[in-house]
């Protein structure tokens, strides 16, 4: 998008939730063979053998609400090697997961300037407790939070920003959609939203606030 598009008044902040509102999940993934007995790249390879066997992704289809998280975790493991359980997956996922208390507290201040904020995750519904309890504080730094499996669709699909500039009550044109995955900025931008390509939060920050008091345009994104 040109730069001249978003000389404009930005009166709402979509964050994301994995990578942005929570740190890069390394520490978690390092976590799967004492876990779960099998390497990360493993469980990718048999999660792709899973979707071959479908015709779908799984991960797409339980975090879409499409497939329960037992469902999931029996297609994944008849894939695996015998005797390979995914009991706890979510659990194990997410406990590990370190909040970025610099965002949220940023996000908290945001809406005591009168800016709506909002937190989008992928993730299935039954790990609605266990993705919202990472977030100190979740009330007062959002006004929204949505997950992809209570609405039936995960990102990038438009479905989930035209449900969350719904939920804000605000035009897209006057969200940013801040994302650590260039494919979710792109199609928030299709919608209307200026999409902004996290890469640390001193950087993020200080592009919002150039939007919100200067009244600037976003530059190299």
């Amino acid at each position: 998008a040109s730069a001249q598009k978003w000389v404009r008044i930005t009166s709402a902040v979509v964050f994301d939730f994995g990578g942005v509102v929570t740190l890069p999940s390394a520490r978690v993934l390092a976590t799967f063979p004492d876990r779960f007995g099998v390497t990360l790249v493993g469980f990718r390879e048999a999660v792709g053998r899973a979707a071959g066997a479908i015709g779908a992704d799984p991960m797409a289809r339980v975090e879409s609400g499409q497939m329960s998280e037992a469902e999931f975790k029996a297609l994944v493991e008849a894939h695996l090697g015998p005797g390979t359980t995914l009991d706890g997956f979510g659990e194990a996922y997410y406990e590990h997961l370190e909040p970025n208390l610099r965002i949220i507290a940023y996000a908290s201040a945001l809406r005591l300037r009168g800016v709506r904020t909002a937190v989008v995750t992928n993730a299935a519904p039954e790990w609605e407790p266990l993705w919202r309890a990472r977030i100190p504080s979740l009330d007062e730094a959002f006004d929204v939070a949505i997950s992809s499996g209570t609405i039936g669709a995960r990102k990038p699909d438009r479905r989930v920003y035209e449900e969350v500039v719904r939920q804000l009550g605000v035009p897209a044109n006057a969200c940013v959609f801040i994302d650590d995955k260039p494919e979710n900025c792109e199609a928030a931008e299709a919608l209307g939203m200026l999409g902004v390509l996290f890469r640390d939060s001193g950087a993020t920050i200080a592009l919002l606030e150039d939007l919100l008091v200067r009244g600037g345009s976003p530059g190299p994104r």
